[in-house]
């Protein structure tokens, strides 16, 4: 990716063209950097000989990170592949097997197929927004840009379509529906490191995962990046819309949105939230210790030790660690124990797709038809992952 633009905060507005020292865009988040990575993009899927354009891949990986993908196989093995696919192999992100056609696109991406997204749940386009923004400025500056770019010869795609088609697929990504809420789960997905939340399906690698939250930290508001990384201290990206998205890694992602925006083009009530978070919680990146502050550090446990054990053994069920739920059940811990949503090992076992857990449970006398407080069953968690073995087992003892 750094072959077509860096990763240095300008100091300018995103959308003023640039360039360093070696005739490219300064970081991905400016309006050059992320033609570049379209036209790289579409360079590289033709490479490939993927089915895809440069729209429905990123409308694909979108759709993942928000936890629209469709479900995968109900298989450990496939899972691990998608890992070793995007982490291994010095960061490739491809698999090396010949018989799979799962890979990434760059470093990073897994379990998006070469042949083509139809098997993930697109991210929505608005086209009424598309045709208004084509007949707008931003169109004309967004033209303006490619073609300087490709004067400079820094443009990846020379082919005679490229630019026209990264500038209508540009645009059409600027015009994805987004709602406060998806942006909140792709910040939770990143903050997870790769998988999302809702899903629990990697999306992408923790390599790719480090460097696209490290640019966020340095670049995601512009001209106003480094004052917000001194007072809040997380990775963030907004809009001119007035959208901010946070990542706190490890711990959460938030997301945020009011209209109003600065003479920068940042969200003014997105700032006043930031720094409220960074004033109450401790999570900037250099607050090392809550010791005489009243900053709240939700990485500490501050709750009895009666609901710990059943956030392990929760934790230990949604993750398929067998060994470890054997052992939390022969030191006394009730496996019908539930969490404040009333969700049992067995809600979480089938959400994580273990069949191995969920006959454990079935074998030492706990509740498989336990509902939690939204009246869902194991077998109906099991569903919506599409965890087939998870599935069919539960299924006969619902009969």
């Amino acid at each position: 990716m750094h072959s077509v633009c860096g990763r240095e905060p300008t100091g300018d507005s995103s959308t003023l063209l640039t360039l360093n020292e070696d005739g490219l865009p300064f970081n991905p988040l400016n309006t050059a950097g992320g033609l570049n990575l379209v036209g790289l993009l579409r360079t590289e899927l033709a490479r490939r000989g993927s089915a895809d354009d440069a729209l429905t891949r990123f409308r694909a990986v979108w759709g993942a990170l928000a936890g629209a993908a469709a479900p995968g196989p109900d298989d450990a093995a496939a899972d691990a592949a998608g890992e070793s696919a995007g982490e291994g192999g010095g960061g490739s992100g491809s698999s090396s097997s010949s018989s799979s056609s799962s890979s990434s696109l760059g470093p990073g991406v897994v379990r998006i197929d070469d042949r083509g997204s139809g098997g993930s749940a697109l991210a929505t386009v608005n086209a009424e927004l598309v045709e208004q923004q084509k007949q707008g400025p931003a169109a004309n500056r967004l033209k303006s840009v490619g073609r300087y770019l490709r004067h400079l010869g820094c443009f990846p795609d020379r082919s005679a379509e490229g630019l026209p088609e990264a500038l209508g697929a540009t645009l059409a990504m600027q015009a994805i529906d987004v709602t406060a809420e998806s942006l909140a789960t792709v910040a939770a997905t990143l903050a997870h490191g790769g998988v999302c939340p809702l899903t629990q399906r990697r999306v992408l690698s923790a390599e790719a995962v480090k460097n696209t939250l490290s640019v966020m930290f340095t670049c995601g508001l512009g001209e106003e990046s480094g004052d917000f990384s001194y007072a809040c201290g997380v990775p963030a990206k907004t809009n001119k819309c007035g959208a901010i998205m946070i990542v706190v890694p490890g711990v959460f992602g938030c997301a945020f949105y009011s209209p109003e925006v600065n003479a920068a083009a940042q969200p003014l009530k997105g700032w006043a939230f930031a720094r409220a978070l960074s004033a109450s919680m401790c999570v900037h990146r250099y607050c090392q210790s809550t010791a005489g502050t009243s900053l709240f550090d939700m990485k500490l446990y501050y709750g009895s030790p009666a609901n710990a054990e059943v956030g392990n053994m929760l934790t230990a069920a949604q993750s398929g660690d067998l060994m470890e739920l054997q052992h939390m059940h022969m030191g006394g811990t009730d496996l019908d124990a539930v969490d404040y949503d009333a969700r049992s090992a067995a809600h979480l076992a089938a959400a994580g797709g273990s069949l191995t857990v969920l006959q454990y449970l079935h074998e030492n006398g706990a509740n498989l038809r336990a509902k939690d407080r939204w009246g869902i069953t194991p077998l109906q968690d099991a569903q919506k992952l599409g965890a087939l073995r998870c599935i069919d087992f539960l299924s006969k003892l619902y009969m």
